[in-house]
């Protein structure tokens, strides 16, 4: 199981970024008020590395095979599974959830990686007839591809069910 660190650094394809600015956010426990760790604020050029990290990732995932896809959910989903201890522990300290709630939000979290799992499976497009002249006897459909980079902020009050 992890153990919480005193400093956390923002990961840039694949490695901890250096932080030239040392500017880091500190996140107290929601009970008694103390630093339970410190978050680095990442710099405008930290962020456009990661955006360019990002499209190179895209790139190479948008490639996978769906079941390559699903094994890597499966993977995280696994991992999860393992850890879920020090998540709920975290997650009661950092958003001052009570431990029920916070083993919920886990499973919930266990619950949309399988389902995202499984729906990498599945083929999720539109079959469409084309029944009518040199078409007849044949179909058209219609499938779901990967569209590019998602940047966005995730809520506060449920931190690992919606990242």
């Amino acid at each position: 199981m992890p153990e919480l660190q005193s400093f956390y650094r923002s990961w840039i394809d694949g490695s901890e970024a250096s932080d030239k600015q040392g500017e880091f956010l500190p996140v107290n426990d929601k009970f008694c008020s103390e630093v339970i760790a410190r978050v680095a604020l990442a710099t405008a050029e930290q962020l456009e590395q990661a955006i360019e990290s990002g499209l190179r990732a895209f790139s190479e995932y948008s490639r996978q095979s769906i079941g390559d896809r699903a094994a890597l959910i499966r993977q995280i989903r696994l991992k999860l599974e393992l850890e879920r201890d020090f998540f709920e522990k975290l997650i009661v300290s950092e958003a001052g959830k009570p431990i029920q709630l916070a083993s919920q939000e886990v499973d919930r979290c266990l619950l949309t990686l399988e389902a995202g799992e499984r729906e990498c499976l599945q083929f999720s497009g539109e079959m469409i007839p084309s029944d009518m002249g040199i078409g007849k006897g044949k179909y058209a459909f219609t499938q779901w591809v990967p569209a590019g980079l998602v940047l966005g902020f995730t809520p506060f009050n449920f931190p690992l069910n919606l990242a």
